[in-house]
């Protein structure tokens, strides 16, 4: 919903940003009630019904509700998960039974693909990495997984305080760990939107290899794997004002990829 951009009253902008006891035009700085999107709106000073027609409240906040980890074929969602969640989803495993990694049957339905790297062919290995915002069927459907065991899924679930607009994907940074790759910043600070970073480390090698993620105390951390299926997750979700720059950095694993990016929620 937005405000009018004619005629408005305060009751107006109550019904769409919320407020509580008598109604007062200080109330709707932008900051306070009135979400940071609306950039027409003083966060102090003069303040008039001028900035705020035409107005809608937006995501102000996100809070970080689960980690779940598959180690099969198959797996299935938490019934915790609701309607307009975000999800945020990485996938690593081993190729090496001759299937085709063209194939995108293994990708849960609905997903954006953000990461796909295949390092030796169709015999190889793969990394993956993509998002969703979940529906009301979600909670509690199963998916399906890559056809062999050796893969690793790490599914992180954000939950927003709005319903989300659109989900814009940024600085997206995609390599070989083949060869020692260059650490990458993530300049979280830049966004004034709502965000996730994502940092992704697969690869081929030990799970005791080195992987450092530089940032705030939202940090949430997952190894897991053995073997050809290895699958480090790293994601950072931050209200307003709260954004971090990150460092994702990993050494020389062999095959895999190290993956990261922001997405910008509004």
């Amino acid at each position: 919903m937005t405000t009018p951009t004619g005629t408005i009253t305060l009751q107006d902008v109550e019904n769409e940003f919320g407020g509580t006891g008598s109604i007062s035009l200080s109330e709707y700085y932008r900051g306070g009630l009135v979400t940071q999107n609306n950039t027409g709106v003083p966060t102090s000073g003069a303040l008039s019904m001028n900035n705020l027609r035409g107005t809608t409240a937006s995501i102000a906040a996100i809070t970080y509700t689960l980690e779940q980890v598959f180690t099969g074929v198959n797996g299935t969602y938490s019934a915790s998960i609701q309607a307009g969640d975000l999800l945020v989803m990485t996938m690593s495993r081993a190729a090496s039974f001759g299937d085709n990694l063209a194939n995108t049957t293994y990708r849960p339905a609905g997903f954006t693909q953000t990461a796909l790297a295949d390092y030796t062919g169709n015999t190889g290995y793969l990394e993956w990495a993509g998002y969703a915002i979940a529906s009301a069927s979600t909670a509690g459907s199963t998916f399906l997984g890559p056809l062999y065991q050796s893969c690793r899924i790490v599914l992180h679930v954000y939950r927003p305080d709005k319903v989300i607009a659109s989900v814009t994907v940024r600085d997206i940074n995609t390599q070989s760990t083949t060869g020692d790759p260059a650490a990458q910043v993530k300049n979280g600070s830049s966004y004034s939107n709502p965000h996730v970073i994502l940092g992704f480390l697969g690869h081929n090698n030990s799970a005791t290899k080195g992987f450092s993620w530089a940032g705030s105390t939202y940090d949430r951390y997952t190894v897991s794997g053995s073997g050809y299926a290895n699958n480090r997750t790293i994601t950072q979700g931050f209200d307003y004002g709260d954004g971090v720059d990150v460092t994702v950095d990993a050494g020389n694993l062999g095959w895999g990829m190290l993956h990261s990016c922001i997405f910008e929620l509004t």
